[in-house]
This record gives C-alpha cells, structure tokens and sequence, in this order.
C-alpha cells in the first residue's frame, strides 16, 4: 500500500492579478521550467511561486485516515483550511497543514459518493462536490461547517431540461459539466458542454430556485483526440460577480496584434449576476514563448481558431 501513497505538494500563487484592472506583467510557463526537483512534477518555483507545506506524505506524522493517496482537486475556504478529494472522501487540513476533520464517504446515501468528487467553495463558505456522469451525475452541497445539505442528479433540475430546449438541446445529450460554483445555499453557476459534430458547444448559467439566466456560450473545436476544455476559465469573484477568459475572444488579439517585445492581450470578463450587465477588460500580458518557432505556431494556432469561429471548419 505504501508505493500507492503519495505526496501533496501545496503551492500558493502569490501574483494574482487575473481580476484585478492594473496592468499586469505576469509571465507564463517559461518562468516555471526547470527550476527546481519539482519540476519533474509539473512544478516550478520562482519569484511567482514558492512552497509553503508539503503535507499528506507517508513520513509524515499523520494518521492512515489523512495520508494522501490519490487526491482530486485542491480548494481553500475562507478559514484557510485545504479542502482536498481523496479516496471517496474529503480530507480538511487547517492552514498549518494540521489534521481538521474527514467528510463523505463511498456509498449511495446521503453526503457519499461513488467516486472521489470534484469540489469547489464559494465565496459564502459552501461547498459542492460532484460527480461525472452526464445527466445522471450527482450533486452534493455541504454547508461552511461541512454539515450535508442536499444530493441532486442533474436529471432532477427541472428548469435546466426546459432552459436548454429553449437553446434546442437536451440533458440527455450532455457531454459533462466541468464544475459548480456555489454562491450560497441556493444558487449556483456552472458550465455545460455539449457536442455538435465538429464542435462544442458550452452554456455558461446562473442557477437559481425559479430561474435560470445564461451568463455566455461559447463555441469551440473539439477532434478525435479530445476536447479543449483551456478554452474557457472562470471564478465567482463574490456573491455577485463572476469572472471569466474565453480563449475564441482573444485569438484575434493574438493574430492581429501580437509583438515580440511588447506581448498579446487578453479580455477578462465581469459580469455582475444581479444587473446582468457585462464589463470587458482589455489586459497585456508577455507570453512566455522560448523561441521564434513556438511564437509562430501560436499565431497559426490563432488564426486558424479565428478563421474557424467565423463558421469556415468545413474548407
């Protein structure tokens, strides 16, 4: 059992200038190559980066309940404790790394789960955690002190089967959601992707008791090979407003305007989920490119996106 277990490493980005309107001068993956034995694992450590704990190793000093040993994604609520998925449960460690408490469990019932959940926490201290499965995925929602609230299969949010035949889709035809946000108890956002020959369609919604309000869709390419899901971030940024990056914006930044020494652009989206009303961010950024080449294949990468987003895949 012990060659199974692994080590959590926690790295803390410092540099969060994503939702903020200064200019930013973040640089990109060419900082976080090859710096340190941690990039063997994907990880890179510099002035954006730096380890802060390592926790769930199997010398540590935990209990077997709390080694790591497949852990899912990582989420921090607002008491600074690390929310971490692993072996059909959730494992909470304070902010010192320390053991805190272990919720979930494999089985049917209420607050378990058939698989480890992907989970995410708003900004109120709720917690989803949900499960694959197309329509019939499950959907759990714990409150801020980890108490169970309810477990729903997407199949049973009745307003999302009459919103997306509205939009001449159905649940049954649901590719996956990538994720749920909660807002608080009652609302939540997420994203839908759905497949439509050549490409994906993604509903980005507000989901509330007795509504349901788009927030954007996206189209973008999917192949043989897999789906895109880079084309599309977001963060609840409070209760009341949402950001969001949609690569198929940007490539026409990246083809029209990009320069060597000056860099590309991206947009970042606030929408505010009670007026309805969206503000665009035109923000500079410097690519972390490496050579002439990389940079060129970027720009054709771009261009053949924007080409494709004005409806031309089929030349």
């Amino acid at each position: 059992m012990t060659s199974f277990k692994t080590v959590l490493i926690i790295v803390f980005l410092l540099l969060m200038h994503a939702c903020s309107n200064q200019q930013s001068d973040f640089q990109n993956e060419s900082e976080l190559s090859g710096k340190s034995d941690l990039s063997r694992k994907g990880i890179g450590l510099n002035e954006n980066f730096i380890l802060d704990k390592v926790i769930g190793g199997e010398y540590s000093d935990l209990t077997d309940d709390y080694i790591l040993v497949s852990p899912n994604n990582i989420c921090i609520n607002q008491n600074g404790d690390l929310l971490v998925p692993d072996e059909i449960k959730i494992k909470v460690f304070d902010n010192n790394g320390k053991p805190k408490t272990i919720f979930g469990g494999k089985g049917q019932g209420p607050g378990e789960f058939s698989g480890t959940p992907l989970i995410n926490v708003g900004p109120s201290g709720f917690i989803t955690a949900f499960e694959f499965g197309g329509m019939y995925a499950y959907l759990t929602l714990f409150s801020p002190d980890f108490k169970f609230i309810y477990k729903k299969r997407l199949m049973n949010f009745n307003l999302l089967d009459s919103y997306l035949e509205s939009e001449g889709f159905s649940l049954d035809k649901l590719q996956f959601v990538r994720n749920f946000s909660p807002i608080d108890e009652f609302e939540l956002i997420c994203d839908m992707w759905f497949k439509e020959e050549e490409k994906m369609i993604v509903y980005f919604v507000h989901i509330k008791p007795h509504e349901i309000s788009p927030i954007t869709k996206i189209e973008t390419m999917s192949s043989s090979s897999g789906i895109n899901t880079d084309c599309f971030f977001y963060c609840l940024v409070d209760n009341k407003n949402v950001a969001y990056w949609k690569y198929i914006e940007d490539t026409q930044y990246m083809k029209q305007s990009y320069d060597k020494e000056k860099g590309a652009y991206y947009t970042l989206n606030l929408y505010n989920l009670e007026t309805k009303t969206l503000k665009k961010y035109l923000k500079e950024y410097v690519p972390g490119f490496k050579t002439d080449k990389e940079i060129e294949e970027q720009v054709n990468r771009a261009a053949g996106t924007l080409k494709w987003s004005k409806g031309k895949i089929k030349e």
